[in-house]
């Protein structure tokens, strides 16, 4: 007798939200579990190779693809898309007016993408209303660290069990990967949105 394996039902599938720190070089990508907050997968996809992306529409065809291969996972239900919201100015020395009109429609196209492929439309979060949410304090006159760095070091204390990458020099010693930035970003906006819209 053959016996056949059943794709499982909406209800025994395990509710997630995907968190996205979107960027036109390093998108971070982590999925959380709506009701516990635990983190159950956590990428990046690097994108400053102009060789491998040459134009804009490269990295929006990469991340789309990427985006539905992360998310195929059979055993999930997507409940929610959490993206950092755009930032509406330009930071003398670290953006360009430029810069921020690609950032925004990079962001809008992939949220457009995932709107259609889900029908959720995507939750947009503060970056530091999530940081004060999940009670990550920042002092932002304290400038001996970049924030993200400094982010990051609060995560992996918290949390050193998640998949951080690590680098390794030539004397034996490991250091976290600056890649790491972005991921813990990605996780940081999933849990603020878990918190902010699917707590009561």
């Amino acid at each position: 007798m053959t016996s056949t394996t059943s794709a499982p039902t909406t209800a025994s599938k395990t509710p997630v939200i995907i968190g996205l720190d979107i960027s036109t070089t390093c998108t971070g990508i982590s999925v959380i579990n709506r009701d516990t907050g635990d983190l159950l997968s956590m990428h990046h996809e690097l994108m400053n190779n102009p060789k491998k992306f040459p134009d804009f529409w490269d990295k929006i065809a990469h991340m789309s693809t990427a985006l539905g291969l992360i998310c195929s996972n059979p055993s999930w239900q997507i409940e929610g898309v959490a993206v950092e919201e755009n930032a509406k100015r330009f930071t003398p020395g670290f953006s360009s007016a430029d810069t921020i009109i690609t950032l925004a429609k990079f962001n809008g196209i992939l949220c457009y993408i995932m709107f259609l492929k889900y029908g959720l439309k995507p939750i947009n979060i503060n970056v530091r209303s999530a940081r004060s949410k999940l009670g990550i304090k920042i002092n932002y006159k304290d400038k001996s660290k970049p924030t993200k760095q400094k982010v990051l070091e609060h995560l992996v204390n918290a949390h050193p069990n998640f998949p951080w990458i690590y680098k390794t020099s030539k004397d034996g010693v490991q250091s976290l990967t600056k890649i790491n930035e972005d991921r813990a970003d990605s996780y940081v906006i999933a849990e603020a949105a878990r918190l902010m819209h699917f707590i009561p």
